[in-house]
């Protein structure tokens, strides 16, 4: 076997050839959609069922309710309401 990657058969699809069920992770950023999209749709052309899995940074919760910062005697933060 060739030291050098043959530009026909490439690893990745190459150890999925006998898959029927992908997921394909990212760590947001868009570029996890961007690089994985391509990739998903040559799966999907070669038959596979493909799932999409992301892991985003941002808090999806509720900004707490607003108010101003005091310090207290140990000179920590604290929100007062």
């Amino acid at each position: 076997m060739s030291p050098f990657m043959n530009l026909d058969r490439v690893p990745l699809f190459t150890r999925l050839a006998g898959a029927e069920r992908i997921l394909i992770a990212g760590a947001g950023g868009g570029h996890d959609v961007y690089a994985g999209l391509p990739v998903a749709l040559t799966l999907i052309a070669r038959g596979a069922t493909v799932f999409f899995a992301n892991l985003t940074w941002t808090s999806s919760a509720p900004p707490k309710r607003p108010g101003r910062c005091t310090r207290s005697s140990k000179g920590s933060e604290r929100r007062s309401h």
